[in-house]
């Protein structure tokens, strides 16, 4: 009976440690989803308004646009970073060791991150996708003295404990991270 146990605990185990093609598209599938959405919808206001219009697309519609995708897709997902603006953006334990190996060997970022975690009694499937710092995010993320008065305004005001400028081009800013509890299904 012992022997069984432990033989059924091992295929499962065994069969979790890589999350199933399904499941890595959903996960993809969010993060995509959020980048693409986000991304418009601040190249739109960054067109037609300028920095400070992105500043209130970031506080105001991106966690909007994140919850939508949470509910369509059945996952946890959002932005996180080291150096956060937002306090909501704080990485968990586990983002933080992902992202400290990143900044660690920034020559070596991958495109993505995922692994089948143990959370509890529950299979995890954790994803993290790099976002770096491109030219035009340096309007709101650069050198404190090459961001626009009105912009440091709007940061003040929206995020007193703001850690998220000084960077420059190609640094690393965060990441995307999704987050899907795994339904296993009983091994015959």
């Amino acid at each position: 009976m012992k022997k069984t146990a432990w033989l059924s605990l091992l295929i499962l185990l065994m069969g979790a440690a890589h999350p199933p093609e399904s499941e890595l598209k959903q996960v993809r599938s969010a993060a995509g989803a959020l980048l693409t959405q986000l991304q418009s919808t601040l190249k739109a206001a960054l067109q037609s308004q300028g920095p400070a219009a992105a500043v209130e697309v970031c506080h105001q519609v991106a966690p909007g646009i994140a919850a939508q995708i949470a509910e369509t897709e059945g996952v946890e997902i959002r932005r996180v970073s080291l150096r956060s603006r937002n306090p909501q953006n704080q990485p968990d334990a586990y983002e933080q060791k992902v992202l400290e190996q990143w900044s660690q060997n920034p020559t070596a970022i991958p495109e993505e991150h995922f692994e089948v975690v143990q959370e509890g009694q529950k299979q995890v499937l954790r994803y993290l996708k790099p976002l770096k710092i491109q030219a035009v995010c340096l309007q709101c993320h650069g050198p404190a003295e090459k961001i626009k008065p009105e912009v440091q305004a709007l940061l003040k005001k929206y995020y007193p404990q703001d850690q998220a400028t000084g960077y420059h081009e190609g640094d690393l800013r965060g990441a995307v991270t999704v987050r899907h509890v795994l339904t296993l299904e009983p091994q015959l």
